[in-house]
C-alpha cells in the first residue's frame, strides 16, 4: 500500500532523520560567504530551477533574543516570458543552481550588530532565483520543444526541457524552514528585491498564514513596487510584457485570489492592484527614480528602437532637459500609484527616496551607513525596524526626494494640527471600518509628530484603547491607559471611556495570566456602569472558563435594573454547558420575553442552538432552528454540527440535503467537514463517495486542505484504507495534519508497518513528528509489541521536548503490550501530579491487566482513588478484568462502587461486568447486568451470548442472538464465533451450521477460528468423518493446527482409529512449521498409544530443544461467606494449606458444604 523504503519501519533517530528526508548538499564556501543548501527533497515533488536542477537557499542560524526569529529574503533577477528567454538562462544562476555559488550577507542579511541592529541575530535565509516568474509558475508538463541555437557561429537544433515550477520552489524551501524550527517563529519578516520584492508582495499573506497565529509577521518589499505605467510611446509595453510571463508559466493559479477574483490574473502581477487587498502588514521600499522601471518599464528596448534613451538609462547625468522632465512626470507616476489611505494593508509604511537606484537594502552603503539615503532623518535600516518592532518613534515616511542626482524638489510642508474633533472623526473612522493599526498610527502621529501636539481628549483615548484591543496590542494599549492616568483630572470620567479599558485588557489578557483579577478589579471600581460593562464581563468569564460566576453576574445584572442586549445573551450562553439542566431553558425564556428582535437576531439564534446542542439537548435546538425567521449559512452550519456532534448523523444529513436543494444558502467549508464528518461516525461510504464527487464538481478551484483531509478520514473509518491512501497521495497540497491523518488511517485499520513507513515520508517531504504524528507510533509499537520502535519514539518525544493530551497514556500501553510493564510503571511514576490524570490511571491499570498481574491492577486502582481522582467509566472497564481469577469478590466491591457512582449502566462497564460475572460463575447476575442496561451494543450482546454458551445455556444464547438482530444491530465476526460456539457446548448442531452458513448474508468471512469451531461441533455430535471431510474442503484455510488438533481429540475420544491416523499425519505436516505444546503433547500420547516409541520420543525432544511446554491446567474455589480463595494448579502439591485440604478431601461429603 505505501511503498517501502525500508526493510524495517524502525523509527529514525534525528541525526539520520536528517540524512534520510533532507537529502541536503552543501557547498563549500570562503571564509565569510554563507553555505548553499542543494534542497534535493524537493526534486521529487517537481519543485526545481528552470533547468531541472535543484532549488537553493542560503542560510545563517539565529542566536541569543533572535534564535526564534526569521528572516526570509528572496534573490530578484527579472523574469523571462518565452521559451528563448527562459532557455538563456538555464545557462546561468538565474535558471540553474548548477551556477550558483556561496555568497556573503549584507544589509538588511547582514550580521553586525552595529549595522543591522533589528535583524542581526535572527535566522536569515536567502531564497536563491532561478524559476523567472516570481515564484509563481507551476506548470506540470516539462517544455520540451526542439528549437534552433546558434553555438559558436553554428546552428543546431536543442531541446528546450524547461521546468516552469516557481511556486513549487517557493512552497518546497518554506516547508523546508517550518521543519526546521520556522512553524515555532515568534517574529518573520518576508522580503525580497526586485522580482524578488515583487514576490515578497504575491506571497505575504500566504507566508503570515503558514507561520503560527501568535506570531508577529510582516513583508517588506524593495524594488519589487512595478507600476503600471505607459512608456515614452505612450503604449503599455510592461502589461504585455506581465501577461506573457503569467501564461507561459501559468502563474494565475498562484498569485493572491483576493486579486484574481476581481481582475485578471496578468494584472495582478502589478503591486498597485494587490497590495489594497492584503491582510498582512507591508513596508515598500522603492526609489522614486527607479533604475530598473526606467530601463525597462519607462524606456524599454521595443520603445526606444534608435536608442536615444541608451546614455541616459545608464547614467541619469547624461539625460537632456527633455528627458529629465519625462523622468519627472515618471515619478509623480509612480507616486500616484502608491496606495492611498484607506486603501492599503494593516501598519503599511513607505520609504520612498527619489534617488536614481534599485535595491536598496541588500548593500550596506544604503542600509544603514551615516550618508545613507534619509527620510525624515531616518535611514532606511532604522526605519523598517522601527516599523516592524512597533515603536512609537517609528512613523510613515511620506514620499520624500532623497540623496539623487537630478534636481532638488521642495518637500511638502506638514499643514498645522488638525482641530480635535476631526481627529477624533478620523479614528472613530478607521476603528470602526476595522483598521485599528491605522488608528494606532494616526494616535502616534498626533500624539509624538505633530508640533505642537493635538490635544486629546476622552474620545481620542477611547478609540486609541479599542484599536489596542481589536489588534491585540496589550503593551501599547498599557501605554495608552499610562498616559490617560497622567491626565485622568483634566477628562471626563465617561462609562464609554471605562469600558474601552475594560475591554483592552479583557480581550489582551490571558488565561491564567498573572493579571487576570484586573479586569474585575476595573470593572468593580467602575463610578458609572452600562449593560456595555457587563458584557464585556460575561466574556472575560467564559473565556476564562468559570460559568458558574458567569450565570451569577447575569442574574445580578438584572438585580441591578440592566436590559439585557442580544450580545449579554451570546456572552452568557456558553456558561450553561457545566450549569444546572434548567439553565439553557431559563435564559432562552428570558429571551423570548424581551421581544422578536431578539429571537429573529442571526447571532443570537446561532448561539442558542448551540447551547442546546452543547447540553446534548438537540430537539429544543431544532426548535429553536424552526422558529428562527431567517436563517444564514451560519445558522445551518451550527444546527449540522449540533447533530454530528450528539450522534443524529440522519438528521444531520437530512439538514444538508434541504440546504442543498433549496440553493438559497450558500454553502462554505464548514457545511462540507459537518457532512463528512457525520458520513464518517455513522460509517457511511455511500454517503461519503456522494459528497466528495460533489466537492470535485463544485470546487473551481483546488479542494481546501481541510476538506481533502476530513475525506481522508471518512474513506479510512468507513474501512476504505486504499482508497484514502489513493486520495492522500493525489492531494495537491499536504499538511502536518494531512500526513497525522493518513499515518492514523493505516494504524487504526492494523496496518501498523504502512503507518510507520508512511511517517518515514512524512519527515522526506520536510515535516517534523509532532504529538499527534507519535501518538500514532506508538499506538503502532504497541499493535505490533516493536519495543524498540516504542523506545526510540520515548527518546524523541524527550529531546524534542514535545507534549500532547494522552501521549502519557500510550507510552504506558506500549511498554505493557510490549511485555515491559516495569517500564509502564516507571514512565507512570516519572509523571508528576498535574500528569497522573485519569487517563493515565487508567491506561496504568489496563496495563497490569493485560500483562496477567491483576493483583496490582487492583492496588493501582486503590492508589488511584487514594489520590482523590475520580474514576470514570473507563476506569471500572478496565479495572474489572483484573478481578476474573479471584471469584468475583473484588467484581462485587466493584460492581456496587460503579452503581454509587452512576456509572453502571454505562455501556463499557456493563459490558465488562457481563464479562466478569460470566467468568466467574455468576451468570444469573451477568443477565440482571445485562437486562438492567439502557443503551447496548454489539459488543455487549456478543459478551453476554458467549457467556451464556460458556454455561451451557444454547438455546438462550441463540434467542438473544436473534434479539439482537430484531434490535437492528449488526453482528459481526466475534458474535458469531460466539453464538456457534454457544451451539457447540450445547449440541446445537444444525443450528450452529445455519449460522455458518448465513455469515455471507452480513457481509462477514469466516475464519480459522469460526472453521474451528464447525469442525469441533461436528466431531463432538459424532459425525468426525464429515467434520474431517469438511476440513478437508476448506483447502489452504483449513491448514491449521488447532482446527486439525480439535478433531484428533474427538477421534480419540470416540476410538476412531483409523480416522485419528490420518489426522496424526496431517497434524505431523503441519507441525514441521508451527509449535503447539497442546497439540505436540496429544501427538506424542497418539503416536504412544499405537506404539510408534521412537517417533514420540522424538517428538518430546524436539519439543525440549525448542522451549516449547504444555500450561499446566488450574483453577479457583471460593470458601462459602468468607473472603478466601484457593488456586489448585495441576500436579503441583507444595501448598501450605495440603494437609488440612486432603483431610476435608478424605472426610464425610457433608465437610465441603462450606466449598463452592
Amino acid at each position: 500500500m505505501v511503498a517501502a523504503a525500508a526493510a524495517s519501519g524502525a523509527w529514525l533517530t534525528r541525526a539520520a532523520m536528517a540524512l534520510v528526508m533532507g537529502g541536503l548538499l552543501v557547498a563549500s564556501a570562503k571564509a565569510g560567504d554563507v553555505d548553499m543548501v542543494f534542497l534535493k527533497s524537493a526534486v521529487s515533488k517537481g519543485a526545481v530551477c528552470l533547468d531541472g536542477s535543484p532549488p537553493v537557499y542560503h542560510f545563517s542560524p539565529g542566536s541569543g533574543p533572535g534564535a526564534n526569529n526569521w528572516l526570509v529574503h528572496m534573490e530578484g533577477g527579472g523574469w523571462c516570458r518565452n521559451s528563448q528567454e527562459c532557455s538563456v538562462r538555464k545557462g546561468n544562476f538565474r535558471g540553474s543552481s548548477k551556477f550558483m555559488r556561496p555568497l556573503s550577507f549584507s544589509g538588511i542579511l547582514g550580521g553586525s550588530q552595529k549595522y543591522n541592529p533589528d535583524f542581526y541575530n535572527w535566522n536569515r535565509v536567502k531564497i536563491r532565483y532561478c524559476d523567472g516568474s516570481s515564484f509563481t509558475g507551476d506548470v506540470e508538463t516539462v517544455e520540451t520543444l526542439c528549437r534552433r541555437f546558434e553555438i559558436n557561429h553554428t546552428f543546431a537544433m536543442q531541446s528546450t526541457n524547461l521546468h516552469y515550477r516557481g511556486a513549487r520552489v517557493w512552497n518546497a524551501i518554506i516547508e523546508e524552514l517550518l521543519s526546521m524550527g520556522m512553524s515555532k517563529a515568534q517574529n518573520a519578516l518576508l522580503s525580497g528585491c526586485s522580482a524578488g520584492g515583487l514576490s515578497a508582495i504575491l506571497h505575504c499573506d500566504k507566508f503570515r498564514d503558514m507561520l503560527p497565529a501568535t506570531a508577529k509577521v510582516k513583508c517588506f518589499s524593495d524594488a519589487g513596487y512595478f507600476i503600471d505605467g505607459k512608456d515614452i510611446t505612450g503604449n503599455n509595453f510592461v502589461r504585455t510584457f506581465y501577461k506573457e510571463i503569467v501564461n507561459l508559466h501559468e502563474s494565475a493559479k498562484n498569485l493572491p485570489v483576493s486579486c484574481t477574483s476581481k481582475m485578471s490574473p496578468d494584472m495582478c502581477f502589478f503591486p498597485q492592484n494587490v497590495v489594497p487587498t492584503l491582510r498582512t502588514p507591508l513596508f515598500i521600499l522603492n526609489a522614486a527614480y527607479d533604475s530598473w522601471q526606467i530601463k525597462n518599464v519607462l524606456a524599454p528596448s521595443a520603445a526606444d528602437k534608435k536608442k536615444t534613451w541608451a546614455q541616459c538609462k545608464l547614467d541619469i547625468k547624461s539625460c537632456s532637459s527633455s528627458q529629465l522632465t519625462i523622468l519627472q512626470n515618471f515619478r509623480a507616476e509612480f507616486l500616484a500609484a502608491l496606495p492611498k489611505p484607506g486603501q492599503s494593508p494593516p501598519t503599511m509604511s513607505m520609504f520612498i527616496d527619489s534617488c536614481h537606484a534599485h535595491c536598496q537594502s541588500g548593500s550596506q552603503d544604503t542600509w544603514l551607513e551615516e550618508d545613507s539615503p534619509k527620510v525624515e532623518k531616518t535611514q532606511i535600516g532604522r526605519a523598517v525596524g522601527d516599523w516592524f518592532y512597533d515603536r512609537e518613534t517609528a512613523v510613515t515616511p511620506k514620499p520624500e526626494f532623497g540623496r539623487t542626482n537630478t534636481p532638488p524638489v521642495a518637500p511638502p510642508v506638514l499643514p498645522r494640527p488638525p482641530p480635535t474633533l476631526l481627529c477624533n472623526a478620523l479614528l472613530i473612522a478607521y476603528v470602526s471600518r476595522a483598521l485599528p493599526e491605522e488608528a494606532l498610527r494616526l494616535y502616534a502621529l498626533l500624539n509624538h509628530a505633530a508640533r505642537p501636539p493635538v490635544r486629546s481628549d476622552h474620545y481620542t483615548y477611547s478609540s486609541a484603547l479599542t484599536a489596542c484591543s481589536r489588534s491585540r496590542r496589550l503593551r501599547l494599549g498599557r501605554s495608552v491607559h499610562a498616559h490617560l492616568l497622567r491626565r485622568a483630572r483634566s477628562l471626563p470620567d465617561t462609562a464609554v471611556l471605562r469600558n474601552s479599558l475594560l475591554n483592552l485588557y479583557a480581550s489582551c489578557v490571558r488565561y491564567r495570566d498573572a493579571r487576570v483579577d484586573v479586569v474585575r478589579r476595573l470593572f468593580d471600581t467602575m463610578p458609572k456602569r452600562n449593560v456595555v460593562s457587563w458584557n464585556t464581563l460575561f466574556g472575560w468569564y467564559v473565556k476564562t472558563r468559570r460559568p458558574q460566576e458567569t450565570l451569577e453576574l447575569f442574574v445580578r445584572m438584572l438585580e441591578d435594573g440592566f436590559r439585557p442586549t442580544p450580545v449579554s445573551f451570546v456572552n452568557t450562553f456558553p456558561a450553561t454547558v457545566a450549569a444546572d439542566p434548567s439553565w439553557p431553558f431559563l435564559l432562552y425564556g428570558l429571551l423570548v420575553k424581551h421581544g422578536i428582535e431578539y429571537i429573529n437576531d442571526l447571532f443570537v439564534v446561532s448561539s442558542a442552538i448551540d447551547m442546546f446542542s452543547e447540553f446534548g439537548d438537540v430537539q429544543s435546538a431544532r426548535r429553536v432552528f424552526d422558529h428562527a425567521a431567517k436563517k444564514n449559512t451560519e445558522v445551518w452550519n451550527t444546527m449540522i454540527t449540533g447533530y454530528v456532534q450528539n450522534g443524529h448523523f440522519s438528521e444531520a444529513i437530512d439538514l444538508f440535503s434541504q440546504i442543498l436543494g433549496s440553493r438559497e444558502v450558500p454553502l462554505d467549508v464548514v457545511t462540507f467537514l459537518s457532512a463528512l464528518t457525520a458520513a464518517s461516525q455513522s460509517q457511511d461510504v455511500s454517503l461519503g463517495q456522494q459528497l466528495h464527487s460533489y466537492l470535485i464538481k463544485g470546487m473551481h478551484r483546488t479542494l481546501p486542505v481541510i476538506l481533502g483531509n476530513a475525506l481522508v478520514v471518512m474513506y479510512s473509518r468507513c474501512g476504505n484504507v486504499q482508497t484514502a491512501f489513493d486520495l492522500f497521495d493525489r492531494l495537491p497540497e499536504k499538511d502536518i495534519v494531512t500526513w497525522n491523518t493518513m499515518v492514523t488511517a493505516f494504524v487504526q485499520n492494523d496496518f501498523d508497518l504502512e503507518g510507520l513507513l508512511l511517517v518515514y515520508e512524512m519527515q522526506k517531504s520536510g515535516f517534523a513528528a509532532d504529538s499527534v504524528t507519535l501518538t500514532a507510533v506508538l499506538s503502532a509499537a504497541s499493535n505490533t509489541g516493536d519495543l524498540q520502535i516504542g523506545k526510540q519514539s520515548h527518546g524523541y518525544l524527550i529531546r524534542h521536548g514535545i507534549e500532547g493530551e494522552g501521549l502519557e497514556s500510550y507510552l504506558i500501553d506500549m511498554y505493557a503490550k510490549s511485555g515491559r510493564v516495569e517500564m509502564a510503571q516507571r514512565v507512570f511514576d516519572s509523571f508528576k501530579n498535574a500528569k497522573r490524570d485519569e487517563v493515565t490511571w487508567n491506561a496504568m491499570i489496563a496495563g497490569y491487566t493485560q500483562s496477567g498481574q491483576p493483583e496490582k491492577a487492583l492496588l493501582v486502582f486503590r492508589a488511584m482513588l487514594e489520590a482523590g481522582l475520580e474514576p470514570t467509566s473507563v476506569t471500572i472497564a478496565s479495572v474489572l478484568p483484573a478481578c476474573d481469577p479471584v471469584g468475583g469478590c473484588a467484581g462485587k466491591q466493584i460492581h456496587c462502587f460503579a452503581v454509587r457512582h452512576c456509572l453502571d449502566t454505562n455501556v463499557f462497564v456493563g459490558t465488562a461486568l457481563i464479562d466478569m460475572y460470566s467468568k466467574c460463575g455468576e451468570i444469573t447476575i451477568a443477565e440482571n447486568v445485562f437486562a438492567g442496561m439502557t443503551g447496548k451494543s454489539t459488543v455487549t450482546y456478543t459478551t453476554m451470548i458467549s457467556g451464556l454458551g460458556q454455561h451451557g445455556f444454547g438455546e438462550n444464547a441463540l434467542a438473544l442472538f436473534n434479539s439482537m438482530l430484531a434490535e437492528g444491530l449488526k453482528p459481526d465476526a466475534v458474535t458469531f464465533l460466539s453464538v456457534i460456539s454457544a451451539c457447540n457446548y450445547s449440541g446445537l448442531v444444525d443450528e450452529g451450521l445455519a449460522l455458518y452458513r448465513s455469515m455471507d448474508a452480513f457481509g462477514l468471512s469466516a475464519t480459522p477460528q469460526h472453521h474451528c469451531c464447525v469442525a469441533d461441533l461436528l466431531a463432538k455430535a459424532g459425525r468426525v468423518e464429515e467434520a474431517y471431510e469438511f476440513i478437508e474442503r476448506l483447502g489452504e484455510e483449513g491448514n491449521f493446527v488447532a482446527i486439525w488438533g480439535a478433531l484428533l481429540v474427538s477421534c480419540r475420544a470416540q476410538g476412531k482409529q483409523e480416522l485419528a491416523k490420518l489426522v496424526t499425519e496431517k497434524l505431523l505436516d503441519i507441525e514441521k512449521q508451527y509449535g503447539h505444546a497442546g497439540y505436540n503433547v496429544l501427538l506424542s500420547q497418539v503416536l504412544a498409544a499405537e506404539s510408534n516409541w521412537s517417533s514420540a520420543d522424538s517428538l518430546r525432544k524436539e519439543m525440549k530443544a525448542r522451549g516449547l511446554k504444555k500450561e499446566a491446567g488450574s483453577s479457583w474455589i471460593k470458601i462459602q461467606n468468607t473472603a478466601s480463595q484457593h488456586r489448585f494448579i495441576e500436579k503441583k502439591q507444595n501448598y501450605l494449606e495440603n494437609e488440612h485440604i486432603f483431610s476435608i478431601l478424605n472426610g464425610d461429603t457433608g465437610s465441603m458444604d462450606g466449598v463452592i
